[in-house]
């Protein structure tokens, strides 16, 4: 036996089969290091992009803190400036208020002061004496206060009777022995507050149109009072100047309790002497949820009792049933009590 034979040939070994790896050339071992070069470059420009990204937010953060802060202290700035601006609108408004009053005061009594005189005076001057007295003289110490209570009752006396038949019939009365007491009655009884219009009356079928805060100079939009009770129970407010303190105060109010006044099925509206353009720029200033309404002849005003003089308005308010019946009636009320009667009157 060949002893060689059961050993295996040299070239049938496997180690000396399998080919040899291939050494990676120099250009391949550069782009390796290259690519892992790169990585880490692009590695470390994530983590800084990152990094600029947070501190970006955090400044962004601070900014934002900082812009809040600024904005709440502006607001406050403004809260209390518009607290004082309102402050010295509603003292203003007292005070001219106050005068207001003060010079109707006073020349309500100038007007009953001549009446007063004469009635001193008549005793003296011997019954002949009246008698011969021209009538159209009697009437002059009342005329005015006379004239008053026309507009009051928004109606004229009939021919023959009021204060011209109380001159015709003082000759017969004196010669009767009876004292001149009627004329300076009837001019106490021209009370310039005393509504026309009292709880329980109806609203007159027919009154005047009056513009609303949307009318135009080239363009009137009207409403008629008599024409919306047949729909609708309506509160009106009346006030003595759009824009000023205790007339804000007012008209916020009904605002604010706008809603509960709709769903007891009253519709509001402002009232006053205003331009329609001075009413329509203050419901734009307090965002009014209502129309304000325009009578510069004073017609209605004096109608329901508002009006203060020939120019003045009495802050007021009426409350009308739907179909027209005057369930209550307010003249010079505060803003504050007007809200909260005429809210009480519509929602019992």
């Amino acid at each position: 036996m060949d002893v060689n034979a059961s050993k295996p040939a040299k070239d049938g070994n496997p180690k000396a089969d399998k080919p040899a790896e291939p050494k990676p050339s120099k250009e391949e071992k550069a782009a390796k290091a290259q690519a892992a070069k790169e990585q880490k470059e692009a590695a470390k420009q994530q983590k800084a992009a990152e990094a600029q990204a947070a501190k970006e937010e955090k400044a962004a953060k601070a900014q934002a803190a900082k812009d809040e802060k600024a904005a709440a202290k502006e607001a406050k700035a403004a809260e209390a400036k518009a607290a004082k601006e309102q402050k010295t609108s509603d003292a203003k408004a007292a005070k001219e208020q106050k005068a207001a009053d003060a010079k109707a005061a006073k020349e309500a009594g100038k007007e009953q002061k001549p009446a007063k005189e004469d009635k001193a005076a008549e005793p003296k001057t011997g019954k002949a004496g009246k008698a011969d007295k021209p009538s159209e003289d009697k009437p002059a110490p009342t005329g005015k206060a006379a004239t008053e209570a026309g507009e009051a009752s928004a109606e004229p006396a009939p021919k023959g009777k009021g204060m011209k038949q109380a001159a015709d019939d003082k000759p017969a009365a004196e010669e009767a022995g009876a004292a001149p007491e009627a004329k300076p009655k009837a001019a106490k009884k021209a009370a310039p507050n005393k509504a026309s219009l009292q709880a329980g009356d109806m609203l007159p079928g027919a009154t005047p149109d009056l513009e609303t805060d949307e009318s135009t100079e080239d363009q009137k939009q009207t409403v008629n009072l008599s024409e919306l009770v047949k729909e609708t129970g309506l509160i009106i407010f009346a006030y003595p100047k759009a824009n000023t303190g205790g007339c804000t105060k007012q008209a916020c109010g009904f605002r604010d309790n706008f809603e509960e006044i709709k769903g007891a099925g009253f519709r509001v509206f402002g009232l006053s002497a205003d331009k329609p353009k001075s009413q329509a720029s203050w419901k734009a200033k307090y965002n009014l949820n209502f129309n304000l309404l325009t009578d510069p002849t004073g017609e209605v005003l004096k109608l329901f009792g508002f009006a203060r003089g020939d120019k003045g308005i009495n802050r007021s308010h009426i409350v009308i049933d739907k179909g027209g019946q005057v369930k209550d009636v307010r003249i010079s009320i505060s803003p504050g009590d007007s809200i909260a009667e005429a809210l009480k009157t519509a929602t019992s």
